[in-house]
């Protein structure tokens, strides 16, 4: 009987996990120009929570020219160095973010 309960419970939990994992994935797709904004503002600020930025980058978004956004953004460490450790790029890397987050912005 407990062998059961314990299997059923591992269950419970893989499905619970796949369930919001599916959740998370439809809501990544389905991001808006403010959205993106914001999470562009929140990295450049340094006001996001710690995984919000790998988050946006990792997860294909809908909307075609959003995704440009998000593909370009992967590749700012390489075109922009860093210029000190713990950055993830160079100033002109983190004008290119504030300048989208503004056309996002206006476009909203």
């Amino acid at each position: 009987m407990t062998n059961n309960l314990i299997v059923a419970a591992i269950v419970a939990v893989v499905v619970l996990a796949f369930v919001a994992m599916n959740f998370l994935s439809k809501r990544r797709h389905s991001q808006t120009p403010s959205d993106v904004a914001r999470a562009l503002e929140d990295f450049v600020n340094g006001t996001g929570s710690r995984w919000d930025w790998d988050d946006f980058v990792s997860h294909p978004i809908q909307d075609p020219a959003l995704e440009a956004i998000r593909v370009r953004c992967l590749t700012l460490d390489r075109e922009f160095p860093p210029e000190k450790p713990g950055q993830f790029c160079g100033e002109r890397g983190r004008d290119i973010l504030r300048e989208y987050a503004r056309q996002l912005r206006q476009e909203s």
